[in-house]
């Protein structure tokens, strides 16, 4: 799916908080839908290999613009030139703002294969103000605030093991503090903050396995601890990232085998809906609900 680049103004003005953020890696392009279905806009501009994506409270959409070693800021209604967050040296992947208007980037690895890190940037600033890592991080994918600016992290150890860690103090942070869980998850698929602020890991599976996104309180003493809910997302085999809609009542994931985007009720995972076609589909925003 490629259609022209467009931005159908009136439209997203429209949608109010209903907006749905969709990225394409291959296609270099990012979409912009309405939570209950419809096309509003397709960037194209600037784009290069797309992924982890972002929305603040005022709709303003982060890109973690992976191959330019950027994330670019585009405010609503998406039609004018973007704010370029430099990442000098990094391959960018994941995107979150906190309500403060921090923003957080992870870098899934260096661009000469160092090990992945963290980089921090405050409200309006295109340079970082802090740069963590940890040495049980050897990739970090995707992140998520919570309402404290407490960032979370997923990725995997130089063994390719699952890991999940925090990140706190914003631009005070010193480091990757690593979270432990007690169920297993395979590969790093997404993190995302609920309204009560919960939070859910995806894990990605791969073929023929299927897609879950598990669910935890938030950390004591260093533990997420156990699932409180655990969401399987039958038909979805290889879940890229996630995002909630507003409600916290479905789900929207990235499916890169089905080279979908599907919507899930939550938490039972029953499939609402799928707009296919795409490419490789990277990433997934909505109005955070925490916000």
């Amino acid at each position: 799916m490629q259609p022209s680049a467009f931005v159908d103004v009136k439209g997203i003005e429209a949608l109010g908080k209903d907006v749905l953020a969709l990225s394409d890696a291959d296609a270099d392009t990012v979409y912009i839908l309405g939570t209950r279905g419809g096309f509003y806009a397709a960037l194209t501009s600037g784009l290069n290999e797309p992924q982890g994506l972002a929305l603040d409270t005022e709709g303003t959409l982060y890109v973690a613009n992976t191959n330019d070693s950027q994330v670019l800021a585009y405010p609503k209604p998406y039609t004018g030139q973007p704010l370029t967050l430099t990442d000098s040296g990094q391959d960018p992947a994941g995107v979150a703002v906190a309500s403060d208007g921090t923003v957080g980037v992870t870098n899934i690895a260096s661009m000469s294969s160092g090990a992945g890190s963290v980089s921090i940037y405050a409200k309006g600033a295109t340079a970082p103000c802090a740069a963590v890592s940890n040495g049980s991080f050897a990739r970090i994918y995707f992140d998520a605030f919570d309402k404290s600016g407490n960032l979370y992290v997923d990725g995997t150890d130089s063994s390719g093991h699952f890991v999940v860690g925090e990140v706190i103090g914003e631009c005070g942070a010193t480091t990757i503090s690593p979270l432990s869980i007690r169920n297993k998850i395979g590969s790093p698929g997404g993190v995302a903050v609920l309204t009560n602020g919960d939070i859910a890991l995806g894990d990605q599976a791969g073929p023929n396995v299927t897609s879950i996104v598990y669910t935890y309180r938030p950390p004591a003493h260093g533990s997420l601890g156990a699932p409180t809910k655990t969401t399987t997302l039958n038909a979805v085999y290889d879940g890229v990232d996630f995002a909630f809609n507003p409600s916290d009542h479905s789900l929207w994931i990235a499916d890169a085998e089905a080279e979908d985007f599907a919507e899930y009720t939550y938490p039972a995972g029953v499939g609402i809906t799928a707009y296919p076609n795409f490419e490789l589909p990277s990433g997934v925003a909505a109005y955070p609900p925490q916000l």
